[in-house]
C-alpha cells in the first residue's frame, strides 16, 4: 500500500512547533532547556499588565472612563489575535492558574478581559462578558480602534451598546432559523422572517469603519 510522506518543510515546522512551549510568560522550554524569553516593550501582554493597574484603580466607572479603557483593550485584543507568539506567552500567565480558567481563543476579547479586571468572581465575569459582547461586537462591524469610545457614545453608552450587541445576536439567531425553514418550507419561509436590515447591524448613526482588519493594528500607547 502506497502512503504519501509530507512534505520535509511541514515536518520541518511541526517539529519546531513541539520543540518550542512556554512554561511562563519570560521562560520557554526549547528541545528540552529553559530559556528566557525577552519581548519587547510594546508587547500586548505588558499592555495588559498596564491596563490591569488601570482598570484596578478605577473606582466609580464612570461611563466615558470606562469607553476609553474599553479602546484601549479593543487595541490590545487585537495584537493578541495578530500576535499568536505572545498569546501563547497570555496562556501561561499566572492568573489562569489561579482561576482555574483556560483561555483557548483569541478571536474573543473575553480572555483578556478576565484578566486585565481579575475576573475570578461571578459578578466580575458577567461584566467582563458584557465589555466583551460590545467589543467583540465592534469588532464584526470592523470599527477603527480609535473610534471604538466614539462609537460606543453614539449607541447611547455601554448599556446601550451592550444592548445593540444583544439585539443583534438574536437577529442573526433568527436569520439562522429562517434559513433552516426556508430550505425545509421556502413558500412559508418570508412571512416567518423577524426584523429588518437594523436587526443585523449596531444601532445608531453611522460611523466610518475601514476593511483594513486584515492587518495588523498601529501602535497604539495603552
Amino acid at each position: 500500500m502506497l502512503t504519501r510522506k509530507k512534505s520535509i518543510k511541514s515536518r520541518s515546522r511541526r517539529a519546531r512547533r513541539k520543540r518550542s512551549k512556554f512554561i511562563t510568560p519570560d521562560l520557554v522550554l526549547v528541545a528540552g532547556k529553559l530559556m528566557r524569553h525577552v519581548s519587547s516593550p510594546d508587547n500586548p501582554l505588558s499592555a495588559a499588565e498596564r491596563l490591569r493597574g488601570e482598570f484596578a484603580q478605577m473606582e466609580d466607572g464612570h461611563d466615558a472612563e470606562v469607553r476609553q479603557f474599553l479602546q484601549r483593550a479593543y487595541f490590545v485584543a487585537a495584537q493578541f489575535r495578530w500576535r499568536l507568539g505572545d498569546f501563547e506567552r497570555f496562556q501561561v500567565h499566572p492568573f489562569w492558574k489561579q482561576s482555574g480558567m483556560k483561555p483557548n481563543d483569541p478571536a474573543t476579547s473575553k480572555w483578556l478581559l478576565y484578566l486585565i479586571m481579575e475576573a475570578t468572581t461571578p459578578n466580575l465575569r458577567q461584566l467582563a462578558d458584557k465589555y466583551a459582547a460590545i467589543l467583540d461586537g465592534l469588532k464584526q462591524d470592523q470599527v477603527e480602534i480609535d473610534a471604538v469610545a466614539a462609537r460606543i457614545q453614539e449607541l447611547g453608552g455601554i448599556d446601550a451598546a451592550y444592548e445593540a450587541m444583544q439585539v443583534r445576536k438574536r437577529g442573526d439567531a433568527n436569520k439562522v432559523q429562517v434559513c433552516d425553514k426556508e430550505q425545509a418550507d421556502p413558500g412559508d419561509a418570508h412571512d416567518a422572517e423577524v426584523g429588518d436590515d437594523a436587526v443585523g447591524r449596531t444601532g445608531g448613526p453611522a460611523l466610518k469603519t475601514s476593511r483594513k482588519s486584515h492587518k495588523p493594528p498601529a501602535k497604539l500607547v495603552v
